[in-house]
């Protein structure tokens, strides 16, 4: 009986630790497609934008946008801890950069030899990055769900499999048959 119970015990132990983790992988991909569809558009009195692209927006409470530099390039970073969502705020497309370079030069950054020209994006470029974004983040839950239903339909089959291998061992009565639970409790 002793086998067939610590089998199921490290059994019961595992699959709380790997559903524990899908269930925080749907919780979190809940929360950051929460804080993006909580993120509004903002202008000054007048309609225009701000200078400061960050100003256009009015993010959820506990959340905060913010610019980092990451390797040679500005990522866009909207934070609500313990969440982190990366935007591409700054385009380096070669392609892009040389049409932002005939439409808005202003907006072109040279960097020099090693690094790429690029061109931080605008308000209305960023706020199609977070639509892009919400619809990857919805992407990424619904599979998370799926993994999640998948994981508790197969756990109930593997269930059955360790019952069925635990009564095994529990009969096991000669000597070839003990040296068969030994190698077989080792694996365990």
């Amino acid at each position: 009986m002793k086998d067939k119970e610590r089998l199921a015990q490290k059994l019961e132990s595992n699959a709380q630790k790997v559903r524990g983790d899908l269930l925080g992988t749907v919780a979190s991909y809940k929360k950051c497609i929460e804080i993006l569809e909580g993120i509004k558009r903002t202008h000054k009195k007048d309609g225009s934008d701000f200078q400061n692209v960050l100003k256009n927006f009015e993010l959820p409470e506990g959340a905060s946008m913010y610019w980092e530099l990451v390797v040679f390039n500005n990522e866009l970073r909207i934070s609500a801890y313990p969440e982190k969502i990366y935007l591409e705020g700054y385009e380096n497309d070669p392609a892009k950069v040389e049409e932002m370079e005939k439409t808005d030069p202003s907006r072109v950054i040279h960097n020099g030899a090693y690094v790429k020209d690029g061109y931080y994006k605008n308000a209305d470029e960023i706020e199609e990055e977070i639509k892009k974004q919400i619809g990857k983040y919805k992407e990424r839950l619904r599979r998370a769900e799926n993994d999640l239903a998948k994981f508790d339909g197969e756990f109930a089959e593997l269930q059955k499999i360790a019952d069925t291998f635990g009564d095994f061992l529990e009969n096991l009565q000669s000597d070839n048959d003990y040296k068969l639970t030994r190698i077989l409790k080792e694996a365990l």
